[in-house]
């Protein structure tokens, strides 16, 4: 695979391509003690503890593991961004928006997939939040669907 013709990031004083930085970032054999070069799969739940929630980064798997860790890294590192963050399922990602936002906020959404949708139409309102559907083909109806209280515009295709 070659490397991208515009450099991306710069690592270690070498300019990386994107194919690098996809198979790369995150991936610090340092962080391992195997010191192995592709980021281990890491299985446990929990992890021990000198003194509890002192210094130790990870604690318990809902909350972080080492190789979720390295996967948001490595998206983040994709993406040019500071951080990233990756969830067990789409709910939880759709929920973790969600509460970014306060009662009287509209969101503008695509038809998308059906347990989306009807998140949308069940949840939304419970929280007090306002929700407009469009056609996610339909260009001038979510630029007319967009008022001053539109905070999130969510599409989804498959």
């Amino acid at each position: 695979m070659e490397e991208d013709s515009k450099p991306a990031k710069k690592h270690c004083e070498e300019t990386l391509g994107l194919a690098t930085l996809a198979i790369r970032s995150g991936q610090d054999a340092d962080n391992w003690k195997s010191r192995a070069l592709v980021t281990p799969i890491v299985t446990s739940n929990s992890y021990k503890h000198d003194v509890y929630a002192e210094g130790e980064e990870f604690h318990y798997s809902r909350s972080s593991n080492p190789t979720r860790k390295a996967l948001e890294q490595n998206l983040a590192s994709l993406e040019d961004g500071k951080f990233g963050l990756v969830f067990g399922s789409g709910l939880g990602a759709i929920a973790t928006v969600i509460y970014l936002l306060k009662c009287g906020d509209n969101i503008v959404l695509s038809e998308g997939y059906g347990g989306t949708h009807e998140y949308f139409r069940s949840c939304a309102d419970r929280l007090g939040l306002k929700t407009t559907f469009v056609e996610g083909t339909d260009v001038e109806g979510f630029a007319s669907a967009i008022k001053p209280n539109t905070r999130l515009v969510w599409m989804e295709s498959p």
